[in-house]
């Protein structure tokens, strides 16, 4: 291993998304000696931000302060001066169909069967009836696709497939803020002063005496406790052999977990076609497919439509330009058939095909919605799970990974013999935290 990583850690933490650096700046707060091994060439997980392939600043994975009124990194944003857009988002401020504006009367229309539909779930979910999120809200025309994109884009899974109680357990709060500042730009300044190495993949945890041992393309490490934080979808998949393996009773929790699809397209825009625009909120049916975008976010000259279900998938199949093209088809529907003479450099997401990540988030399956509470309650000590599957509440969510992290960060060092202190969610090394306005 790298000199300047500990050659005798206490403590491997796999995987350098939100829930690994959470875990992280919870040792060095209690002096536990650990490292953090990452597969990819870069931190962050599924917080990625992006400012090459378009040549603009974007969030390939998530960007919003969800929750922001009690979201901890977007008080750990505030002390470190890292930009957001501190109002509620007003999602969808115009709507247009097949290239028609539709009219006040059916835009409110539409917002009624979605308000409708998450309440009919919601009930559902609420006084237990583990069914299927379609199936409680009955979505049907002229409106239920609008429904349906609402619930695959909250929970990635196919709405026929995403259990209500699951659903009824989310937490979104009140507001989400955009991150401008780049959501993956600030996991990244929170994992600063952290041992990491990235580029390093796991090939085996096997239990060994005291502990166990860690093998890498860099040598084999022997800690005493393991903290696993890749997703559901790699664990299920078997990413990472375990010595011995999970127990039966994990494995099916984590099979009635698994994450869903849910991809961006985004796309440059050239020559400045859309001056008086910023931070505009579409959504756009085209051929049937729902697209949502957001139109030159924080100023910059792109465009990014968010993606879900097998829409996601149909699109996130296609190289980069031909996404391209098809964004530029929603937008010409939109804005004029001149403005596919704009469109520069394009790229589109493929989370589901990352072999280190294999969808978006997690969603509970119809009539498994116990599995999440069974994964978060396992105790496979001195193997510690955590990440944003492991949170009742705020799954699917990078705070959530962040809070999962810490928690399980204090189990491990328990586990290891240190007295128990209260969770600080909000912690950071002084080293850090000089930039406070």
């Amino acid at each position: 291993m790298p000199a300047n990583l500990p050659t005798s850690p206490d403590i491997v933490i796999i995987g350098v998304g939100a829930a690994g650096i959470g875990a992280g700046l919870t040792l060095t707060r209690l002096g536990i000696p650990f490292v953090i091994l990452e597969a990819k060439d870069r931190i962050g997980g599924r917080a990625y931000s992006d400012d090459t392939s378009i040549g603009h600043l974007w969030d390939q994975g998530c960007h919003w302060f969800h929750a922001a009124e009690k979201n901890p990194l977007r008080m750990i944003a505030d002390r470190l001066g890292h930009a957001y857009v501190p109002k509620a988002e007003d999602w969808w401020r115009d709507y247009y169909d097949d290239g028609r504006p539709m009219p006040a009367e059916q835009r409110e229309a539409i917002a009624q069967a979605v308000d409708a539909a998450l309440s009919a779930a919601h009930a559902a979910g609420g006084s237990g009836r583990d069914i299927s999120q379609a199936a409680a809200a009955k979505l049907a025309p002229p409106y239920g696709d609008f429904a349906r994109f609402v619930f695959e884009a909250i929970g990635s899974g196919p709405a026929e497939d995403i259990s209500a109680v699951d659903g009824a357990r989310y937490d979104g709060g009140d507001n989400d803020y955009s991150v401008s500042g780049g959501y993956g730009r600030l996991i990244e300044r929170m994992a600063a002063r952290l041992p990491i190495r990235t580029g390093c993949p796991v090939k085996s945890v096997t239990a060994a005496p005291g502990g166990f041992a860690i093998a890498t393309p860099q040598g084999t490490l022997r800690p005493r406790a393991v903290i696993l934080t890749v997703s559901t979808s790699v664990l299920a998949a078997g990413r990472i052999k375990l010595e011995p393996g999970l127990p039966s009773a994990v494995h099916s929790a984590i099979a009635d977990l698994p994450c869903g699809s849910c991809e961006k397209i985004a796309v440059e825009l050239t020559g400045d076609p859309l001056p008086g625009i910023t931070d505009g909120k579409v959504i756009a049916r085209l051929g049937g497919d729902i697209f949502s975008l957001q139109v030159r976010p924080a100023g910059r000259p792109i465009v990014t439509s968010y993606l879900s279900g097998e829409h996601a998938q149909r699109m996130s199949a296609l190289t980069d330009a031909d996404a391209g093209a098809a964004l530029g088809e929603v937008l010409a529907s939109v804005y004029g058939s001149a403005i596919r003479r704009n469109i520069g450099r394009a790229k589109v997401t493929r989370w589901t095909a990352d072999p280190h990540v294999l969808g978006a988030y997690s969603y509970a399956k119809a009539g498994r919605a116990a599995a999440r509470p069974a994964l978060i309650e396992a105790e496979m000590a001195p193997l510690f799970l955590a990440g944003e599957a492991m949170t009742l509440n705020f799954y699917s969510t990078c705070h959530g990974a962040h809070i999962s992290g810490v928690q399980t960060a204090h189990k491990a060092a328990q586990y290891l013999g240190q007295v128990a202190v209260e969770p600080d969610v909000l912690w950071l090394p002084e080293t850090l935290t000089p930039a406070i306005s």
